[in-house]
Formats: C-alpha cells, structure tokens, sequence
C-alpha cells in the first residue's frame, strides 16, 4: 500500500491508519458504553438477528473501542452497541 500522499492529510505528507492493525481481546466488561440503548431494543428483531448470528458463527464485526488513556485496561465503545449487548447476553467461549 502506498502512504504516501499529495494533499495535506498529514503534516508529513503520509496517510495515517485510524485504527490498529492488531487483533486485541479485550474482556466485555472492561468497556464503557457510550450511550445506552433505545428502549426496546434488545426486543427488536435486530437485536434478536445479532444474538442468533453470533450464537451460530461467532463475532462477525468486532465493536469499535477507543482506550481510556487516563484508566489503563479501560475501553470507550464508540460503535456496536447492540453487538456489545448481544456478546453480553449471548457469548459462550
């Protein structure tokens, strides 16, 4: 992949990932919702699709986490909400 670029992305002319290219395990229970979930929504079929999809295939699409830098082992979910809350219901390792 070339990183290099013309424009001005970045102050030394290089495209930046956003996220990290390695795999991390991070316990559930160390992130931190953002917001909680509408009213219903572990009621939904959605909700139900997720739970009944990670219960047959596993995680498909990993939430997306920021790490607190002031708590170390403490993760920020920025998306994945109902994923999150169907690994909670759902998850059997």
């Amino acid at each position: 992949m070339n990183e290099e670029c013309k424009g001005d992305d970045g102050e030394d002319g290089r495209i930046h990932f956003a996220f990290d290219r390695d795999i991390q395990t991070i316990a559930i229970s160390a992130i931190v919702p953002l917001k909680s979930l509408p009213e219903g929504a572990r009621e939904s079929q959605k909700f139900a699709q997720v739970l009944s999809s990670i219960k047959a295939i596993g995680l498909v699409e990993a939430p997306v986490v920021i790490a607190d830098t002031r708590s170390a082992g403490t993760w920020y979910l920025l998306d994945g909400h109902l994923r999150l809350e169907a690994l909670k219901e759902g998850w059997n390792p």
